[in-house]
């Protein structure tokens, strides 16, 4: 959802009603007017990229099991919809070639590596290039974006932080990065003095009515491009 140059991104669809990170949640983004998504990507042990945003499934009701220790077939098997609610029982878990194939190039996707395997920018871009996409692609984590800047030296990128430090600045800068993601409540005149020169895109957006609308508000004020947010339907007014 766009006003202006400023970009409401759904975070990981819906996630106040759907189970976040699957198609339904995604859907229901869409119908809510979302131009823009935000998803979690990590590989599994065979290689596939899918969307989840824990690494442990103990959230989801399956133990101690990780993505990246699960082939494919294994994690397909799984539901990743009923802990949400009964009515999401036995959806399953999203590939990111699936969320390519039904959204295409009508969506925006911002793309945050989540886990630490070494293929995963790798396979990102692979994926991307096969269907003619582009995307901002974030991490928290600082060396998959060196893995990924060594892959692509003209990669949209965007670092994840939770505040904004000079060595930050610098590191972006050096890495190429450009796009810094700080939590919303560390964008302060300070933060915008240090970040001149690069694109501030905002993550934490709270999860209650009022206080988003007014997050929103003030970040519209600053030279800020977006923030991810768990309900569009709060900003259709």
């Amino acid at each position: 959802m766009r006003d202006g140059s400023f970009t409401l991104i759904a975070h990981r669809g819906s996630p106040l009603r759907a189970p976040e990170n699957t198609l339904s949640s995604f859907k229901l983004a869409e119908e809510a007017g979302a131009t823009a998504l935000e998803t979690d990507i990590q590989l599994t042990a065979d290689g596939v990229a899918v969307l989840c945003h824990d690494d442990l499934l103990q959230r989801y009701g399956h133990g101690d099991r990780t993505i990246n220790s699960l082939k494919f077939a294994e994690l397909q098997a799984l539901d990743f919809g009923g802990w949400f609610a009964p009515s999401f029982r036995g959806e399953p878990i999203l590939t990111l070639e699936a969320l390519f194939r039904h959204f295409g190039n009508r969506i925006e996707y911002h793309l945050e590596i989540k886990d630490a395997h070494p293929d995963t920018p790798q396979t990102v871009l692979a994926c991307l290039g096969r269907y003619g996409l582009t995307a901002t692609i974030t991490s928290f984590r600082i060396e998959q974006l060196r893995r990924l800047r060594a892959c692509s030296a003209q990669q949209y990128a965007g670092w994840l932080v939770k505040e904004v430090t000079p060595e930050i600045i610098r590191t972006a800068k050096e890495l190429g990065i450009q796009q810094i993601c700080p939590k919303a409540d560390a964008i302060t005149p300070e933060a915008l003095e240090l970040c001149e020169g690069l694109a501030l895109r905002a993550w934490g957006c709270p999860r209650e009515e009022t206080a988003a609308r007014e997050t929103v508000a003030r970040l519209r004020q600053a030279p800020c491009v977006g923030i991810t947010v768990d309900e569009l339907r709060w900003f259709r007014s």
